[in-house]
């Protein structure tokens, strides 16, 4: 998936669930911090597995997610 698609779908399902629970003026906003904290969790996942015979696959998963985490900055 692209990055900034990835990025979109993320805010998007986390919008899903928020819709009712917050201010409909402050979902976006509130959608958008808690795809922050996913992203986070999936780069931070990726320490687990330095020194691995398949490095090189964990560091380009890694660098996905923060180029996706980039993306939602500029959203």
């Amino acid at each position: 998936m692209k990055i900034k698609e990835q990025a979109e779908e993320l805010i998007e399902k986390h919008h899903q669930r928020i819709v009712g629970v917050v201010d409909v003026n402050n979902a976006f906003y509130y959608a958008k911090q808690c795809a922050f904290v996913t992203v986070d969790e999936l780069i931070s996942s990726y320490s687990q597995y330095t020194g691995m015979h398949d490095q090189e696959f964990f560091d380009s998963e890694r660098k996905y997610w923060e180029s996706v985490k980039s993306e939602l900055q500029t959203l």
